[in-house]
């Protein structure tokens, strides 16, 4: 098991990776240091397409 201490969060890494998140079109990105390793997400939602319906 791991020590408290080794799980340290670089927590300017993880703004500047989600600043590059804002600033182009992706999704996801990931680096890894050594043991260090991050990912962060940016959630893409869809919205529905409206329905249309038939003229009467």
């Amino acid at each position: 098991m791991s020590d408290d201490k080794n799980k340290h969060i670089d927590a300017e890494l993880v703004r500047s990776l989600a600043d590059i998140l804002n600033d182009t079109d992706l999704t996801e990105i990931e680096v890894e240091r050594g043991d260090l390793k991050i990912k962060v997400k940016r959630e893409v939602t869809v919205a529905a397409a409206p329905i249309q319906y038939a003229a009467a």
